[in-house]
């Protein structure tokens, strides 16, 4: 549990003891600035929350991006003629998108 999810909820809670003893007293600015702590705490209990799984995620992701690079690696370790080949190949067919592009923009002038 993040920082921000307690600090939200801990506001909460505070938010509905004023709201509580506004309406117990008769206090209107009392219970709206309980109503708006509730609602604040809300926010940053639900900001504190995303944040936390989009920090797991981005971990996962870093995760598996680590063990793709050592696939890779491996791959390039066991059969590195044929990744040159597929690099060389690569290589080809983006320099034919380019200068065919090229050339046929030219040829139309």
């Amino acid at each position: 549990m993040s920082f921000d999810q307690v600090e939200g909820a801990a506001r909460q809670g505070i938010g509905r003891a004023k709201e509580a003893i506004g309406d117990v007293i008769g206090n209107p600015g009392l219970q709206a600035k309980g109503v708006l702590d509730e609602a604040l705490g809300t926010v940053q209990e639900t900001y504190g929350r995303v944040s936390e799984r989009a920090r797991g995620a981005l971990d996962q992701a870093a995760s598996r991006a680590r063990g793709a690079r050592g696939d890779l690696e491996d791959l390039i370790d066991q059969q590195p003629v044929l990744v040159a080949a597929i690099a060389l190949g690569i290589g080809i067919a983006i320099g034919l998108l380019v200068l065919g592009g090229s050339r046929a923009a030219s040829g139309r002038r």
